[in-house]
């Protein structure tokens, strides 16, 4: 017997958000505003939106990176849920067996079935697990078939996603405090949106100008992250680009990382996901009847806009090299969200690809010490770009809301 939910259709959408937004929509959740089932970009500005985040890390052997944090990463799916009343069925185990029946459970009774996984420990993301690597995020189980021993899932890709059943019951079991943790969510309290929305647009100004969520994040969160790298690409400090992100491989490391952690990370969007934010401030300004925030959309388009030249900046299409580097990273990203499993070997190419252009790089870097100069002031003044464009879209969100 194949235990599957009927007509589920819901594909697409980032993590998290776009997990429940669809687990919502397949149960005929519409919202007062719009009629329609509600919007990723809703969920993700309640649940904290957008942030910025200088982080520079290094574990060797491998080269060092830079993680620039550019959505809420502190509990936005909790908080999401408890801002709009969304009631959470989770149940965890440590039995495979047990995992297996509550799994059936859920689809015998027509509820999307939210799970954590691991996210190298699922085959699609052709991903090779590291020490540091094995982060846990919900994707929707819709159909489980105990005699070929398939699952079909939703996640990011725009299409169904086939995998074995014990290659879903070995990310599921990783987690170890997540270990087999299944989610069903209730529909939302709908009386709570307009304070939901608001805690949330709080919470994303108190990120850029409040005090950061921990003490040694301070002077490396909110509009200080700018701050903080643009002073690091000038530094000749052993944390300066200079000396971490030295000419070479460790150059290369940190302009890549930089591009990937803020557009196609599981964690990010395209363009820091400025532009989904701005759509969540649309919505936002006709549930809580405020026309100003409609300012501050445009303003974070601005700041989208912005983000699209620092991209260009640090991988720039003038370097043949560094713009097949990018070329390669957008084509694999782009060919999972449309084909999903069915582009595995187009991309295991593309991936090979990017491996050996990497150590083409490292073995003749393109630039001299005059170009690697030019690249660093071009990075420094695209991130006083987006600097500047962002505290201005602060200032309208604040005086939205006064």
């Amino acid at each position: 017997m194949t235990y599957r939910l009927e007509d589920y259709t819901q594909f697409g959408g980032h993590i998290e958000m776009g997990t429940v937004r669809n687990a919502l929509a397949y149960q005929g959740v519409t919202m007062p505003h719009s009629g329609d089932a509600p919007t990723q970009a809703l969920l993700f500005g309640i649940s904290g939106g957008v942030v910025a985040g200088y982080f520079a890390f290094e574990y060797a052997p491998a080269p060092p990176y830079l993680h620039f944090l550019t959505r809420n990463t502190f509990d936005p799916l909790s908080k999401m849920m408890d801002r709009l009343g969304i009631v959470v069925d989770a149940k965890q185990t440590d039995k495979p067996d047990k995992a297996v029946e509550n799994l059936v459970a859920a689809l015998s009774e027509g509820q999307p079935a939210l799970v954590l996984a691991s996210y190298p420990l699922l085959p699609y993301n052709l991903t090779e697990a590291t020490g540091d690597n094995h982060y846990a995020y919900p994707v929707v189980v819709y159909a489980y078939d105990p005699e070929t021993g398939t699952v079909l899932l939703s996640d990011r890709a725009q299409v169904p996603l086939g995998i074995m059943a014990d290659e879903l019951a070995q990310a599921r079991a990783y987690p170890k405090k997540n270990k087999h943790r299944l989610l069903t969510v209730s529909l939302p309290n709908m009386d709570k949106l307009a304070e939901a929305v608001t805690a949330g647009i709080q919470e994303t100004i108190n990120s850029f100008v409040g005090e950061p969520p921990r003490k040694p994040m301070k002077g490396k969160y909110g509009l200080s992250a700018y701050d903080k790298w643009i002073e690091m690409l000038n530094a000749k400090s052993k944390e300066g680009w200079a000396k971490k992100f030295a000419p070479g491989e460790r150059m290369l490391s940190g302009l890549m990382s930089s591009y990937y952690y803020a557009n196609v990370w599981i964690t990010a969007g395209p363009n820091a996901s400025r532009g989904e934010y701005a759509d969540f401030l649309d919505e936002a300004a006709v549930i809580l009847e405020k026309p100003g925030l409609k300012n501050a959309a445009s303003q974070w388009r601005e700041a989208e806009r912005q983000w699209v030249g620092l991209n260009d900046a640090l991988l720039p299409m003038r370097i043949p090299p560094f713009d097949r580097v990018r070329q390669l990273i957008d084509m694999d990203q782009q060919l999972f969200l449309e084909k999903g499993c069915d582009a595995d070997e187009e991309r295991v190419v593309l991936k090979a690809e990017l491996a050996a252009l990497k150590q083409d790089i490292k073995d003749d870097f393109p630039l001299g010490d005059a170009g690697v100069a030019v690249m660093i002031e071009a990075i420094s003044e695209s991130v006083q770009a987006v600097r500047a464009a962002e505290a201005e879209a602060i200032r309208l969100m604040q005086t939205a809301m006064a």
